[in-house]
């Protein structure tokens, strides 16, 4: 039973010229940088710092573009959108926990693909 990628990195190949190893390396970054901002997420949402959310939310949404990761698309533009009013929302934090599950698979699923030797 295969597990379905929720990511393409068709963008990814053509902006690394598909070097394998400088793909490898992008992809590790990719990882870290958004396993740190789901941390600081969870941080800054705890702290209603809706500033620093947005902040968050616009930097790991060019990384949900280069890894083509359309199930978070236009939910982050969203929750973008939300953390403006800087005002307490259900639907923010229904966003937030939906990014964060679905970052959680991805980041396991690029782990398990392309980091593990």
């Amino acid at each position: 039973m295969s597990e379905t990628p929720l990511y393409n990195l068709s963008v990814l190949q053509q902006q690394t010229g598909n070097d394998a190893s400088f793909m490898a390396e992008m992809i590790s970054l990719f990882v870290s940088q958004m396993q740190e901002g789901l941390k600081t997420l969870t941080d800054a949402q705890a702290q209603q710092d809706y500033s620093q959310m947005y902040f968050i939310l616009h930097r790991m949404k060019a990384g949900i573009h280069l890894f083509k990761i359309n199930s978070l698309m236009e939910i982050i533009k969203e929750a973008e959108a939300l953390t403006k009013k800087a005002e307490p929302s259900e639907r923010l934090t229904q966003i937030i926990e939906v990014i964060h599950m679905e970052m959680q698979i991805v980041i396991g699923q690029l782990t398990k693909k392309y980091l593990q030797e």
